[in-house]
């Protein structure tokens, strides 16, 4: 996850990783700073997401593979044929 957030935030994202992973910061600013990011770790947990989604969406396509059943349609050429 915190790849995929990295490839995603690029240089500055380091800061909004830390808070989506959940660790603790001590620095100074950090003890002043109580603003909780919510919106911001929201927008990214968003995007995450539709980027997963859109990846299964994708490797189902691919497979030739009913999104909905999740199952290779009958007659296809994916579909097992008896001996």
């Amino acid at each position: 996850m915190a790849t995929r957030l990295a490839e995603t935030l690029g240089v500055g994202g380091e800061q909004m990783i830390k808070r989506v992973l959940g660790h603790s910061d001590g620095s100074v600013t950090a003890i002043y700073n109580r603003y909780g990011y919510v919106k911001e770790m929201r927008a990214v947990l968003t995007q995450w997401a539709k980027d997963l989604t859109e990846g299964e969406s994708r490797e189902l396509a691919n497979q030739n593979v009913d999104a909905t059943t999740n199952r290779v349609p009958t007659g296809s050429s994916l579909t097992a044929t008896a001996a």
